[in-house]
């Protein structure tokens, strides 16, 4: 991702943001999920946030 920045190698990546106009984002791609594919998300984000939790982050 960070070559792809870099080099400004107009490449469509997945990644997850709160943009607010700040990062410089050229176009952001929004995604009508499933409600299976939106609980996964959301169980997937749970995890990850457990994780940070029990890392002390």
């Amino acid at each position: 991702m960070m070559d792809a920045v870099i080099l400004d190698k107009k490449k469509t990546l997945p990644c997850a943001a709160y943009p607010e106009g700040e990062y410089g984002i050229e176009q952001i791609i929004e995604l009508k999920l499933t409600p299976e594919e939106d609980a996964a998300l959301r169980k997937s984000a749970d995890a990850v946030r457990e994780l940070v939790k029990v890392m002390n982050l």
